[in-house]
């Protein structure tokens, strides 16, 4: 009896880990589609996969539970929880930190991402190897009937609230930002970190060379996996126009020097810069991409970075109209 216990709670605790990540993507579908775009999902699945995320984890908690779908519903469950934590792998590796929408909760991913995405797996995996070992076991307690359906209402009743006080949290805190400066990457005024970086065809140039005429510069931080990065790219040649004479605008790429000259060739993306992995973007303090930070002729920061791309227009935008044709230090 002890070990029917055991795996019922094991069912019932993995179907409400589903459960809760589900509530968390529908209560905050932006940020799940910005997550999505962050890890390179390409631009026309971004919306549709917002959607079919949830619902799929919302599909697999509901085959853990029962006992005709359990073992199908773990296999399901640890399918998922693989593929995402090989997707956050695959980021860290390359010297990216994507935002993850996990619980309704946007956060730069990391090593404690895939420690738990670890753990969750363990427990997907025990309550597979319990279900093929008992593979009869009700969905609700042999001596308690209604408590496993009584356990998943309390849950989801639980996180509904959570998410529903998250809102309202973060509504909150998005008035307080809106009246406020935004904040992140280095001070204001301090000296802009030197870096030495080829460009796709191998010629070498540093920070200095490119404050060398007297303009400020807007260095922005792009990668060719990155779906903001190919939904900026496609006006690039637009902002390279209108920077002409006033401001030197400096795109790094990361990652392999070919793919990003393939990358740069596809949308026109002139003068990119490549960087290994993100050692220039972590001296600015800048993790995810897009990004973007205005450096002045002095080579000290000249503002906060800008992170989305509605943000990167606004401070080109002002950079621009700032900036007279043929500006010197």
């Amino acid at each position: 009896m002890l070990a029917e216990y055991v795996i019922w709670a094991l069912r019932v605790v993995s179907a409400a880990v589903f459960v809760a990540a589900a509530f968390g993507k529908f209560t905050e579908p932006n940020s799940v589609r910005h997550s999505l775009a962050d890890f390179g999902a390409p631009a026309r699945l971004v919306a549709p996969g917002a959607l079919a995320l949830p619902v799929t984890e919302l599909v697999v908690a509901v085959l853990v539970l029962f006992p005709a779908t359990a073992v199908a519903g773990c296999v399901a469950a640890l399918v998922l929880l693989a593929m995402f934590t090989v997707a956050v792998g695959v980021q860290l590796r390359r010297g990216r930190r994507p935002r993850c929408s996990c619980f309704g909760v946007s956060a730069p991913v990391s090593g404690w991402t895939v420690v738990r995405n670890a753990g969750f797996a363990v427990l997907a995996a025990s309550a597979l190897v319990g279900s093929v070992a008992v593979p009869g076991l009700p969905w609700m307690l042999p001596t308690g009937p209604g408590l496993g359906l009584t356990a998943v209402l309390v849950l989801t009743v639980v996180q509904v609230r959570q998410a529903i006080l998250l809102r309202v949290l973060r509504a909150e805190v998005a008035v307080l930002r809106a009246n406020r400066p935004r904040t992140g990457g280095l001070p204001a005024d301090t000296p802009a970190p030197d870096f030495e970086l080829p460009d796709v065809t191998g010629r070498r140039t540093n920070l200095a060379a490119l404050l060398a005429e007297g303009r400020p510069a807007v260095l922005l931080f792009v990668h060719p996996d990155c779906a903001m990065c190919t939904m900026f790219a496609a006006e690039f040649a637009y902002w390279r126009a209108r920077a002409a004479g006033r401001i030197t605008l400096v795109p790094i790429g990361g990652g392999d020097p070919e793919t990003n000259a393939a990358w740069a060739d596809r949308f026109d993306v002139t003068g990119l810069l490549v960087q290994h992995r993100a050692e220039v973007a972590g001296r600015y303090r800048l993790h995810s991409t897009p990004a973007a930070v205005l450096v002045d002729p002095r080579g000290r920061i000249a503002g906060p970075p800008a992170r989305t791309l509605a943000d990167i227009r606004e401070l080109l935008t002002a950079a621009v109209e700032e900036s007279p044709v043929g500006a010197a230090a």
